[in-house]
């Protein structure tokens, strides 16, 4: 028996031999029966890698022979199943790097291959964890001394080896959302064509860890530095409605063979600037050692903290922030008189958690959504969605038009906001293409109207003023089938009050209302309003502008009527890539909250505005002669209110230029402080963009207020 085992264990050993193998100290690479096999330093098998699927067409291509090329590498030919040219080649060069290893792929297509290489996707073997991203960012210092910004770092997918001693991660170079529990996307580009062949290449890179690390530890060691640091609260979203706001430092040493020694630094600041905590300390951290230390910053109610931590070691530099706020208790007695909404949000941290959030916001409107779920929490959803702008209706989509419908009924929706922004960049001639393309749909959806569906259809969304088109809707005689009308009013770099054509956001409002009154006056839905905060873009707002610009964005929407003023949106990152970071495209900045779901001042303002406007209507705008002073005025359950500001500086708020920076929030760039005496009732209340209360004594009846563009909210003073 033993003979037996023994001979067994040498033909075992020699076919190993036979079988290309590279290896480390901690792993090998082994190439054996048509897979790439990642073994641990005790020879158990973790991982494998084996087809490649080139999946929008038939071709698979199957690992078939290696040979080992070097101390640390791997050579792979392929053999094509399903290849109908009988000429496509695959070949991979597998190497091992300081942290794991690299694939790179040789992919060779002839010309006359008809089908689609895009898609193509891994086969990973030896998987049991479902797929899960981990979405990496590293805080940046504004080399021109603008604010600091978040950029990403690596997106990062776990593979949870068999045996039990290693993980291996991958770095997503491809699209972080195509793949599932055992394949992953490789991006691949073009390098060369040439005697009737396209020549391409892609490549997919590992790091291999020992068991449970987080995301965040390996994307440090990837990228050189020693340390994790992170700021968190207990709270969702950061935000306490009680007692003082406290947050907690994790510093967390990334290796596990050695210990640093770190000067680490804390503080906090309000939206006066004023410190509101401050902490320098050496650490000593232990091989995969971690230190927590709590700081409390004393806040009034609505009140903002401003928290960054940052962790020096042998002259590098670590750091994050993130932000605080107190929010007492409030309660919406008028929500049912509100236009007030969201535009977009996602499912975090969680779905109720989102829901609570908003409802203590005071939104009244979803722009999508299931109405069942909505009124659970005072809410009313919308429905919108958007079909292809290049062909019209045809009989096929019959049963695609049917499902839309009947999801509106399902939903128990308020109204359909059908398609979206196909105006945008448009031609005069391509416009009257696509208002046909566009018209023969609701021409449809208003047949079934007519046989008894109710269906409250807003007009697509247009991407700013857009009189062009609308007339051509109106020409082509679709203005009657439309029970709303749909805007996104686009701002750039200009407060929201500013009047005239391009991207502003009143004009944009009145420009509207003209084409409404020549044809027939509708609600006036505002789908996407904004305030962008991407660091350092001249064109979007700063951190304190967006707040001062959204407490001005809603109350105009009020005083003009808008049937809703729906903001987009309650998160920054994208519905493509949820909780992602790109520092290098705004879409990703347009949220309320912070990547980490941390407030930004935005969202103070937004529930301020919506306290205020709570059963509020509006009375009149408000200007004094000989003066920049500016207002609008209205009455609410609690008495007259209203928004005050000085035009003086203007409404643009900045200009182009290379060494544009935005300031930190706490940082206000009006130049111009203006001082306006108002009769007073008695003691006068004021708010500022975030919410906080100041009570100003009359003296003789009268007030003065010094105002700038920075919009303020005033209780008790008599307008004259």
């Amino acid at each position: 028996m033993i003979y037996k085992w023994f001979i067994m264990m040498m033909i075992t050993s020699l076919c190993l031999m036979a079988q290309p193998v590279v290896r480390n100290d901690h792993f090998s690479l082994l190439f054996a029966h048509g897979k790439l096999w990642l073994l641990n330093a005790h020879g158990g098998k973790e991982v494998s890698m084996g087809r490649m699927l080139f999946a929008w067409s038939p071709p698979v291509a199957v690992p078939e022979h290696a040979e080992k090329t070097g101390d640390g590498a791997i050579e792979i030919d392929y053999r094509m199943e399903k290849d109908p040219t009988e000429k496509i080649s695959v070949r991979s060069h597998v190497e091992l790097m300081p942290l794991g290893f690299d694939v790179t792929y040789n992919i060779r297509v002839p010309n006359d291959f008809k089908g689609s290489i895009g898609g193509i996707m891994q086969e990973w073997g030896g998987v049991d964890k479902e797929r899960h991203v981990g979405k990496i960012g590293v805080w940046m210092r504004n080399e021109k001394g603008g604010v600091p910004f978040e950029m990403k770092d690596c997106y990062l997918r776990n593979f949870e080896g068999l045996a039990g001693e290693l993980d291996v991660w991958y770095v997503i170079s491809g699209n972080h959302n195509w793949g599932n529990k055992g394949a992953e996307h490789l991006a691949i580009k073009q390098t060369a064509e040439n005697d009737g062949f396209k020549e391409y290449e892609g490549k997919m890179s590992f790091v291999v860890t020992e068991k449970a690390l987080t995301a965040d530890v390996v994307a440090a060691r990837r990228g050189n530095r020693h340390v994790v640091v992170s700021l968190r609260t207990d709270k969702p979203f950061n935000i306490f409605s009680e007692g003082n706001p406290s947050v907690e430092l994790r510093l967390m040493n990334c290796y596990s063979d050695h210990a640093v020694q770190a000067d680490v630094m804390v503080w906090a600041r309000n939206f006066d600037g004023e410190l509101l905590t401050e902490d320098k300390v050496r650490m000593t951290l232990n091989a995969n050692g971690v230190l927590k230390k709590s700081y409390e910053c004393p806040l009034e109610d609505y009140g903002m903290a401003f928290v960054e931590a940052k962790a020096v070691i042998d002259g590098q530099e670590v750091f994050t922030r993130t932000t605080l706020a107190k929010l007492p208790p409030f309660e919406y007695k008028y929500l049912n008189r509100s236009n007030i909404g969201i535009a977009a949000f996602f499912n975090t941290p969680s779905r109720e958690d989102a829901f609570r959030l908003m409802q203590r916001m005071g939104v009244r409107y979803l722009r999508n959504g299931d109405n069942h779920e909505a009124r659970k929490y005072g809410m009313i959803a919308m429905m919108h969605n958007n079909v292809s702008s290049q062909v019209s209706y045809q009989e096929k989509d019959a049963n695609s038009l049917d499902g839309m419908l009947e999801k509106y009924r399902k939903q128990d929706n308020v109204g359909w906001e059908f398609c979206n922004e196909w105006n945008m960049g448009k031609s005069h001639e391509k416009k009257a293409e696509l208002v046909g393309h566009y018209l023969s749909w609701v021409r449809e959806i208003d047949k079934r109207r007519r046989n008894g569906l109710k269906i409250n259809l807003i007009s697509q969304g247009l991407a700013g003023a857009d009189p062009d088109f609308q007339e051509e809707i109106a020409r082509q005689g679709g203005w009657n089938l439309f029970d709303g009308v749909a805007l996104h009013p686009g701002r750039g770099n200009v407060t929201p009050d500013a009047l005239g054509d391009g991207w502003m956001y009143l004009g944009a409002i009145r420009r509207t209302k003209e084409v409404l009154e020549k044809h027939g006056v509708k609600p006036l839905y505002l789908t996407e309003v904004y305030a962008c905060t991407q660091a350092n873009n001249w064109w979007v707002d700063s951190l304190r502008q967006s707040a001062e610009n959204t407490i001005l964005t809603f109350a105009i929407g009020k005083a003009e009527g808008m049937a809703a003023v729906l903001f987009y949106q309650l998160h920054d990152a994208v519905w493509h890539d949820v909780g992602g970071v790109n520092h290098r495209d705004r879409e990703y900045d347009f949220g309320l909250l912070n990547r980490d779901c941390s407030p930004k001042p935005s969202l103070m303002a937004f529930v301020t505005i919506a306290e205020e406007l709570d059963g509020a209507e509006f009375l009149r705008y408000f200007e004094r002669r000989d003066t920049n002073l500016k207002g609008i005025e209205f009455m609410s359950p609690n008495g007259k209110f209203a928004v005050l500001y000085d035009r003086t500086d203007g409404t643009k708020l900045s200009e182009k230029s290379d060494d544009f920076i935005h300031h930190e929030p706490w940082i206000t760039t009006w130049k111009t402080k203006t001082k306006h005496v108002f009769q007073a009732e008695g003691d006068v209340v004021v708010r500022d963009c975030i919410g906080r209360r100041r009570t100003i004594h009359a003296e003789n009846g009268h007030v003065t207020l010094e105002l700038d563009g920075a919009p303020l909210i005033v209780h008790g003073v008599i307008l004259e």
